[in-house]
């Protein structure tokens, strides 16, 4: 999608899942925005598996789920 505003790779496409958001929600992504997988799984581009995060939120959202060593670090 060359005419996309959000297109990647000198202007050649854009990815799937942040373009299956977009029409979802009705408007561009910004560039602070991300499309998260709420399965987790990146494969998974069906509406209603993606939602808008900030990339504050989407960083918190993962840090919380990653687990510790024993050693008390991650």
């Amino acid at each position: 999608m060359p005419e996309h505003p959000n297109a990647i790779k000198r202007g050649r496409y854009i990815a799937e899942h942040r373009y299956v958001l977009e029409q979802k929600i009705g408007r561009l992504l910004t560039r602070l925005e991300i499309a998260h997988h709420s399965n987790e799984n990146k494969q998974d581009n069906r509406p209603e598996n993606l939602e808008v995060l900030t990339i504050s939120q989407h960083n918190k959202y993962h840090s919380l789920k990653r687990k510790r060593k024993s050693n008390g670090k991650f």
